[in-house]
């Protein structure tokens, strides 16, 4: 809402009266949720996982070493194929292979 004092200097300078738009939309807002289906929980699941995996390390302060480290392994690493293999296997590369707190993450948003 304007206050008082735009509103008449705004409608002084145009010399008309200012209102507001009524928006009207075409689509419902059931219409813009999608279902999720299995497959996309399964890439939103991986989504998560990655994002818990850069969110420790830039509280860590690792982040350039985590990127650096993912960007060894997609060059040289042929085996790991998937985003999230190579974040974790990043991750532990980082952190040693004796750190399990990767697993912690898959427990959040389970059902």
């Amino acid at each position: 809402m304007l206050s008082e004092r735009v509103y008449q200097k705004t409608s002084e300078e145009f010399g008309t009266p200012v209102g507001v738009a009524r928006i009207t939309g075409y689509k419902s807002k059931k219409e813009h949720v999608d279902e999720i289906t299995t497959e996309a929980y399964k890439q939103l699941s991986n989504e998560l996982d990655i994002n818990w995996i850069i969110t420790e390390t830039i509280l860590d302060g690792n982040y350039k070493e985590l990127q650096r480290e993912v960007y060894n392994l997609k060059k040289t690493n042929k085996r790991l194929k998937s985003e999230l293999s190579i974040y974790k296997r990043a991750f532990q590369n980082i952190n040693g292979k004796g750190n399990t707190n990767i697993t912690k993450s898959s427990k959040v948003h389970t059902a």
